[in-house]
């Protein structure tokens, strides 16, 4: 039947196929793939053909590929042209941005950066969800939305991921691993020299006096190795937990989950596991861990003692929302941690430790289902679990400083859990006699939802009222501030700590 695929005419197991009409059906299994598919499932692209968001394969040469093509390719190259014309104009670019912020607001400029660098992180951290989410699940979701969060790849630093490249360069998921696992270093080494060739530059002009320190270029350089690795720990953690998937047919024939024209009988694919299980030690395992060496180690700086604040008589006075405002005043005159603010300056500081939480969040929801009930309705109910202990998480502790900051993480988070949701209706469908990765009309849906949460960010950011800080436990009300300090006495311990 239509929809559905077997190894050979005398294969008594018939496999339904993800995508929707690659799959032609037929008792003759050399005709049973749609044109420029092929493999199992019919899920590879012959040669001269590539594969877009929605699984189906086209031909290089048709005018949708050059049209797809030059709109990517334009996209890269204005993205590289914005990042060039802001690292030349940076100085006058953060004036121009301080001025017209302190116009638009009572709030302080530095304050104002600090709080859409914040927002940044969020959204991040929920396009990086959501633009793995399809790859974990082995899901096709609706076209429209497949090929607006393959953009998201930019932001991983992916950008052999983005539609169109393999019509441009030949690549198969080795390449892809490859690229993904040694690309972050590399990135790494041009902007650390980058950045001493600053600081050289600036000693030249000025030996006495250099106006770019090597004090400041050492703290860049440390800070560029947490924001980079911030920004690639979910991709390149999916890309290696891919490697260790196969799937084995009937006929006895091996294939590689993540790429049906990989063969795992193949003799170098050994050397691609041994070289995976390395990855998992330095991305998956070995970011994380720097991370809470390096909190744990500078937790008191972070979450300064209460006694640095106030004394023992005021305490009885003072509100927990009061005494975590003040640490935030001491902690900022650690020279000794500024270097890994990406960490924790966001949080409150008796939430000094909420960064790895936010790890684990991100390789759960968007890594981790690689490797448990591949493809199956039980795998996304799961992940939807874990989605909504997330928002239960959020929700409870409130880490962050700023209250509409709080405000932003539980809506991305109740985003992603309808994305689940979504890919859960969409399972459902496949499971079904029509079959189909749903519709445009939800792939429209999901691609609002995607909006909705950068148009909140930057709203709130810009927003021409009086900033309101919560305390980690409240909403930065009267009545929440009440709620608060109920809620404190009831975690005396924790807030003395």
């Amino acid at each position: 039947d239509e929809g559905y695929w077997r190894v050979d005419q005398t294969s008594a197991s018939v496999l339904k196929c993800f995508v929707r009409g690659v799959c032609l059906g037929g008792s003759n299994t050399s005709t049973q793939c749609a044109e420029g598919q092929t493999g199992p499932y019919c899920s590879v692209c012959e040669d001269g053909y590539s594969q877009n968001q929605n699984g189906r394969c086209y031909s290089c040469d048709s005018g949708s590929s050059v049209v797809a093509e030059g709109i990517a390719t334009a996209l890269f190259l204005v993205s590289l042209a914005v990042v060039a014309v802001a690292l030349k104009y940076r100085k006058r670019l953060v004036k121009w941005y301080n001025q017209a912020v302190a116009k638009a607001s009572k709030i302080s400029a530095n304050r104002k950066f600090h709080t859409l660098r914040v927002k940044v992180k969020i959204v991040v951290a929920f396009c990086q969800i959501v633009s793995e989410l399809g790859p974990s699940l082995s899901l096709v979701f609706p076209g429209n939305y497949s090929a607006y969060v393959a953009y998201y790849s930019l932001l991983q630093l992916n950008v052999i991921a983005l539609p169109n490249v393999s019509c441009i360069v030949s690549t198969n998921y080795y390449d892809q691993l490859l690229v993904n696992t040694l690309a972050p270093p590399i990135v790494f080494i041009a902007v650390a020299v980058a950045i001493q060739l600053l600081a050289v530059r600036a000693r030249r002009l000025n030996e006495r006096n250099p106006s770019y320190t090597q004090h400041r270029a050492r703290r860049d350089t440390i800070n560029a190795a947490f924001v980079i690795s911030y920004f690639v720990l979910v991709n390149v953690s999916t890309k290696i937990f891919q490697v260790f998937q196969c799937e084995t047919f009937d006929d006895g024939r091996s294939y590689l989950v993540a790429d049906y024209s990989i063969s795992c009988d193949a003799p170098e694919r050994n050397a691609y596991l041994t070289y995976g299980s390395l990855m998992i030690l330095v991305y998956p395992v070995g970011i994380p861990l720097v991370y809470a060496v390096v909190l744990f180690q500078n937790r008191k700086r972070i979450n300064p003692d209460w006694r640095k604040v106030v004394d023992v008589e005021e305490k009885k006075f003072v509100s927990n929302r009061v005494i975590q405002k003040e640490k935030i005043k001491v902690r900022n005159t650690y020279e000794e941690i500024e270097n890994i603010k990406l960490l924790f300056d966001s949080y409150v500081p008796k939430r000094w430790y909420f960064e790895l939480f936010d790890c684990a969040r991100r390789l759960l929801l968007g890594a981790v289902p690689v490797l448990i009930f591949r493809g199956s309705t039980l795998q996304i109910i799961i992940v939807l679990l874990i989605s909504l202990c997330s928002v239960a998480t959020f929700m409870y502790f409130n880490p962050y400083i700023h209250v509409h900051d709080n405000h932003l993480a539980i809506l991305a988070q109740w985003s992603i859990t309808l994305v689940l949701i979504s890919a859960l209706i969409i399972k459902v469908q496949a499971l079904s006699t029509e079959g189909g990765s749903g519709d445009s009309g939800m792939g429209a849906v999901l691609i609002l939802l995607n909006i909705t949460i950068v148009a909140v960010a930057i709203g709130t950011t810009l927003m021409n009222s009086k900033e309101k800080k919560s305390e980690g436990g409240g909403d930065g009300d009267e009545e929440d501030e009440e709620r608060g300090e109920g809620e404190d006495s009831g975690r005396k311990k924790e807030d003395e700590d």
